[in-house]
């Protein structure tokens, strides 16, 4: 997987434990875009949602063998559809409507990507 030899489905990733090979992977594949966003998440107060979305990225990249800048709705949909044939649906968003102030981690992170989307 590291070097792109092989191509593994969703379901194949979601029930494997690939301990380390996520990271490897980001190394030897778009090396500096992905230790550009890990830079940027870096300093948010929820780490593992930082990580799960580097995480997130790499499989969808291993999957279609497409860098990051190259993905496009239909693999953000892929993704969505593999996730619950897997059973592995997100269960709760955060508020991002800005009408009670962040309290949890999770709306911490979103809010901070939202600045730095419309910046």
């Amino acid at each position: 997987m590291v070097l792109q030899a092989i191509q593994p489905s969703y379901g194949w990733l979601f029930g494997s434990r690939l301990l380390g090979v996520y990271d490897a992977y980001r190394r030897r594949n778009q090396p500096a875009l992905f230790a550009e966003l890990k830079q940027r998440v870096g300093g948010q107060r929820c780490f593992e949602h930082a990580t799960e979305a580097l995480n997130v990225l790499t499989r969808m990249s291993i999957v279609t063998g497409k860098d990051l800048p190259a993905f496009d709705l239909e693999d953000l949909t892929d993704y969505a559809r593999a996730r619950q044939a897997n059973d592995r649906t997100v269960t709760a968003l955060p508020d991002v409507s800005g009408s009670r102030p962040p309290s949890s981690c999770s709306q911490g992170v979103v809010s901070a990507r939202w600045q730095h989307a419309v910046v």
